[in-house]
């Protein structure tokens, strides 16, 4: 069969040489010469007519001497035959919606987010069949699900649309799988997602059939530029500090900001048009501006086995232990002034008083140093609130202390209240 096909071409590039130059048509090439489509999945899919894809093909390069079994037939004698040319494997653009067609049987997948799982056995695409796709750090992705707009997470042995963040296992990286095909690995162990029919488990090594993903392109997500909120929870661990002024895109809208004194930092910046994606902890600080362009404050970190001394926020007094109470009236750093730190879990510190050397404890309406323990109510949190300044909450109720002249009690539900929240720490 293969001496018959060189020999059919010698006779065509012969003949072509004996007349005026004109365009290769069908009428002088044997349709037998023109390899078929690829087929899908496997065995004949990288096969032409007569050689395998890694042969060389004789219609572009010509047949080199030693193998053409003593026909010579020169290169580019048929350049002008057109070879079919597979199509490009598929991605995933941020910024488009997109329907996904499962591996195992061909279905559209849906966000069944009700049921906890994606699944792929739909014969056509709906409301939860529509994916977003958004941008995620290093080249990964993020997919909103068509249900409730919520990320995608996957979570071992399902992939679940019920997320308001991007984080470690709401990104997914896209590797090319054939012809308008792809593979998605998810963001938990890094294991390929595979389509089992009545779920999605992100679980494989290598990538088969139920792995590979027809993607097919919807239209454009709508591009409305939006404060994004922060999600419940964000930037509520120990020794996290959360701002909401700060700009970090440059569009002159507010981004909620997180920083923490191991160095890490986060952003939701507005303004990408189609999701709220949080960039967690590796956001850059010194992008995000305040309205007066000042950057973010470095964190207060108050250093664990050190003496300090406190200065209210209420008439910039120090603070002294009484015995029966904490109060901030003094001009003066002297014994009764100076606390002591110990790291207490968490995130969190305890203080000994300088009177008795007994620890502090948030009674909630006073703060008294006289626990020969350390508890929970001896056991407070401190976050940095820019400008030197820190705001400190007790262990009783979660309430924010406050120097209220006569007294610190820890009775306050937020920060903002004012200067009577605040507390500037002095080491000794």
């Amino acid at each position: 069969m293969r001496l018959l096909a060189l020999a059919t071409l010698t006779a065509t590039a012969q003949a072509l040489q004996k007349e005026e130059p004109r365009p290769i048509t069908d009428a002088t090439v044997d349709p037998n010469l023109i390899p078929d489509e690829p087929k899908e999945g496997g065995g004949d899919a990288d096969k032409f007519h007569g050689w395998e894809s890694e042969d060389v093909n004789p219609l572009e390069h010509g047949i080199p001497d030693g193998d053409n079994h003593g026909i010579d037939i020169p290169k580019g004698d048929l350049k002008d035959v057109m070879i079919p040319v597979p199509k490009p494997p598929a991605t995933l653009k941020p910024g488009t919606i997109v329907a996904l067609k499962g591996g195992k049987h061909g279905k559209y997948c849906a966000d069944e987010n009700h049921n906890g799982r994606i699944i792929c056995n739909r014969n056509a695409i709906g409301g939860w069949e529509r994916f977003t796709v958004v941008a995620g750090p290093n080249g990964k992705i993020g997919l909103k699900g068509g249900r409730q707009g919520k990320f995608c997470a996957d979570e071992g042995n399902r992939i679940i649309c019920n997320r308001n963040w991007v984080r470690s296992w709401e990104q997914f990286t896209v590797v090319p799988a054939g012809p308008e095909r792809m593979a998605l690995k998810g963001g938990r162990h890094g294991k390929f997602c595979a389509d089992e029919g009545n779920t999605v488990k992100c679980n494989r090594n290598k990538v088969q059939g139920w792995e590979r993903f027809f993607v097919q392109v919807i239209g454009q997500a709508p591009k409305n530029v939006q404060a994004c909120p922060r999600p419940n929870g964000w930037c509520s661990h120990a020794g996290s500090q959360y701002w909401a002024h700060f700009d970090c895109n440059g569009d002159g809208i507010p981004d909620p900001y997180c920083q923490d004194p191991k160095g890490n930092v986060g952003t939701i910046p507005s303004g990408n048009g189609y999701s709220c994606p949080s960039i967690w902890p590796k956001a850059n600080r010194n992008a995000c501006k305040a309205p007066n362009g000042a950057v973010p404050p470095a964190p207060v970190v108050v250093p664990h086995n050190r003496w300090i001394a406190l200065r209210g926020g209420r008439a910039n007094k120090w603070c002294a232990d009484e015995g029966n109470r904490l109060i901030c009236n003094r001009g003066w750093i002297k014994g009764w002034e100076k606390f002591y730190t110990v790291h207490a879990g968490g995130g969190k510190i305890a203080l000994r008083g300088g009177k008795h050397n007994k620890w502090c404890a948030d009674e909630s309406n006073t703060v008294r140093c006289n626990r020969p323990w350390i508890k929970g109510w001896e056991k407070f949190f401190v976050q940095s609130l820019g400008g030197g300044r820190v705001g400190i909450r007790g262990g009783r109720a979660n309430g924010w202390c406050a120097d209220e002249g006569h007294r610190v009690v820890c009775n306050r539900g937020t920060t903002s209240e004012g200067r009577w929240v605040t507390f500037h720490v002095h080491l000794l």
